[in-house]
């Protein structure tokens, strides 16, 4: 289920200027009834500034600002519903993947 991120002219020059060949979404839902929903993207990309990758990503691609370890440590209900992210390198570029929560 394979299928690039399109994104808008200005997004695309900054990406561009980030050395990001490429955003491809391959996986994106829920694994089952009642579970929790993934978006998994791949970044290819030569850049190895992943603060850099990160930040776009977390702004452009997917928007979550919440880690697997600060989703794990959730004080409130708020924290938990937020979801979380996860990132990382991979030999095509970078991995980012966003998981929200199901509720009812």
């Amino acid at each position: 289920m394979d299928y690039p991120k399109v994104f808008e002219p200005e997004i695309q020059r900054l990406a561009e200027s980030l050395g990001i060949n490429k955003v491809v979404c391959t996986r994106a839902g829920q694994e089952r009834r009642y579970g929790d929903t993934y978006h998994t993207y791949t970044i290819y990309t030569g850049n190895e500034d992943s603060d850099a990758i990160l930040a776009f990503a977390k702004e452009h691609v997917c928007k979550n600002n919440q880690t697997y370890e600060e989703f794990r440590n959730a004080k409130t209900m708020d924290d938990h519903f937020r979801g979380y992210h996860t990132f990382r390198r991979i030999p095509e570029g970078y991995k980012y993947e966003v998981v929200d929560p199901y509720c009812d």
